[in-house]
């Protein structure tokens, strides 16, 4: 295999094995770039999808959170409201018990 040839005028001959190793490298890299490129696009496209499947994910939860906030908060009022009538048919009683006893 030859060797770089300096040149009298001062240019590089180069051999030809060295020319297609140089050439195969440069098409190798442009298509390692262009991978990188598509890989890229394809993450983006991957993000989005899922950055809105979150979002959607995020609604449903917060709806069924409220759900069961209203949920508890209506069996707390009944529940009230219960414990307010069962007082208030004590007291009755109470009250009864206490005039039939004198």
């Amino acid at each position: 295999m030859a060797a770089l040839k300096v040149n009298p005028d001062n240019s590089i001959t180069l051999p030809w094995p060295f020319v297609a190793i140089l050439v195969t490298l440069l098409i190798a890299c442009g298509t390692w770039a262009s991978s990188i490129r598509s890989d890229v696009a394809d993450l983006k496209a991957w993000r989005t999808e899922h950055t809105k499947q979150a979002a959607d994910n995020l609604a449903e939860i917060r709806a069924a959170i409220k759900q069961t906030n209203d949920l508890v908060t209506a069996t707390a009022a009944a529940s009230t409201k219960q414990n307010a009538e069962l007082q208030e048919t004590l007291t009755t009683v109470r009250i009864q018990m206490a005039a039939r006893g004198r």
